[in-house]
């Protein structure tokens, strides 16, 4: 088993809307960063799964959103 970390990544983060029916349009640029573990598991000689979970706040309007992402790879080794 193999502790992974990932680097802290910040910078600006992206949010756009636009209204089907064409009637109005925006964008708004704020700051965001990302932050996560992961964890390597050998199941077998061949199979490494890896499971993680990142947490990235991003800040639209001077309100604070708190998300979170869940992950699972997995890679076979010939």
């Amino acid at each position: 088993m193999t502790l992974r970390t990932q680097a802290t990544l910040h910078g600006p983060d992206r949010i756009g809307v636009d209204s089907s029916g064409g009637y109005s349009s925006s964008s708004s640029t704020a700051f965001g960063m990302s932050a996560g573990v992961g964890v390597n598991l050998e199941v077998t000689s061949h199979l490494t799964l890896t499971p993680s979970v990142d947490y990235f706040p991003t800040f639209f309007g001077g309100d604070r959103q708190d998300n979170w992402r869940l992950g699972l790879a997995a890679a076979w080794r010939f």
